[in-house]
């Protein structure tokens, strides 16, 4: 909402990076067309190549990283004219080669620069904490200059350990009455919550075990016991 054009997102492994990634694809407002990068390659021609994928620009395997990235801008300009906001999502940064993660903030960046205070192209970047060690000095100075463009995933704290379960409890059971939501007693999310540390692919596997072994066990409740 701010105009950021550069937002680093960063958690651990298990930390909801891919639910938030879901969750902007379906819920932001309809003027914004997210795209999405999870296979990056390892040059910034085959990062654009999978942005004109996501854009429809067809035939693009064989041509030029300028003039693909030409193509881009052609497409952009069109969507911008018409109210709509592109976002780029580029999911697992740590993993991408730091002169490819390099190459494509200066490129879409630099190709795209403000007009009239906004950008053209958003991204945002999700990955652990070690993508900061992927980092030039300039994309380092940005998130230290730039407020508000920078989101850590803390772990969930027990009350919020509490609510997952049970909206997941509530989505599993169609929304259908309030009983699904008293399966877990609180001694078991408590077990839960220091078993995971608050972790959500943790809480996750914890909690399909637990059910699995109550409901192997005939039992009405999901005790501790069954962790």
């Amino acid at each position: 909402e701010k105009g950021k054009h550069l937002v680093k997102v960063t958690g651990e492994s298990g930390s909801g990076k891919s639910q938030l990634i879901e969750k902007l694809r379906q819920a932001l407002p309809a003027f914004y067309e997210v795209l999405l990068v999870r296979d990056q390659g390892d040059s910034v021609i085959a990062i654009l190549q999978e942005v004109a994928a996501g854009l429809e620009i067809a035939d693009c395997s064989e041509v030029s990283q300028a003039e693909l990235l030409s193509r881009i801008k052609t497409v952009l300009d069109a969507k911008k004219q018409t109210g709509r906001r592109v976002v780029l999502l580029v999911d697992d940064v740590e993993k991408m080669y730091p002169a490819a993660m390099e190459g494509m903030i200066r490129t879409l960046t630099n190709a795209y620069g403000p007009e009239n205070g906004e950008e053209m192209l958003q991204i945002i970047l999700f990955g652990t904490k070690e993508m900061d060690g992927k980092m030039v000095a300039t994309t380092i100075e940005y998130f230290e200059d730039e407020t508000n463009c920078q989101l850590h995933l803390e772990p969930l704290n027990i009350k919020d350990t509490a609510d997952y379960l049970r909206f997941c409890l509530q989505l599993a059971s169609g929304g259908g009455g309030g009983y699904s939501t008293a399966l877990f007693p609180y001694e078991t999310i408590r077990k839960i919550h220091a078993l995971s540390h608050g972790n959500i692919a943790a809480i996750n596997r914890l909690a399909e075990k637990a059910l699995r072994n109550a409901h192997a066990a005939g039992a009405s409740e999901v005790f501790a016991k069954f962790l």
